[in-house]
């Protein structure tokens, strides 16, 4: 499987922008509730979880499980998006890469990792956590 093909990301706004300038130096953030103790994603104006507007961004840290996954098809690539559970408390949706489409469960723990070769923006994606691999002998 190959990685998503290299098209336009969308332009960031006032509001995206920490999101957009942080995926530029390789950390993924999320909005925070410091009132509800929650992480929201996607970026939104207020809180999901109590209408607040004092939002704070985090980093996320990057370990999740597989959720769903499905193929896709665009022209002559396929790439696999996913449903990935963060560790947070909220679902993202990412390419999933490093891995043969009959090898993804639901469960499997994943990792993120950056796609950036030959994209002006990185993209944010998940990989098989390293302690999902199988084992040698096993």
């Amino acid at each position: 499987m190959e990685t998503p093909p290299n098209i336009a990301g969308p332009a960031p706004s006032a509001l995206t922008r920490p999101f957009w300038d942080a995926a530029a130096q390789g950390t993924l953030l999320l909005q925070y509730d410091p009132a509800a103790d929650r992480y929201q994603f996607y970026p939104r104006p207020i809180s999901i979880h109590t209408g607040r507007t004092d939002m704070e961004w985090r980093p996320a840290c990057g370990r999740g499980t597989l959720a769903s996954f499905t193929r896709v098809q665009q022209g002559p690539n396929a790439w696999m998006l996913a449903g990935i559970d963060l560790e947070e408390g909220v679902r993202v949706l990412a390419p999933l890469v490093n891995i043969a489409p009959d090898a993804a469960r639901i469960g499997l723990p994943v990792r993120l990792v950056w796609i950036t070769e030959g994209r002006a923006q990185p993209l944010y994606a998940f990989a098989p956590a390293p302690e999902a691999a199988p084992k040698v002998g096993s």
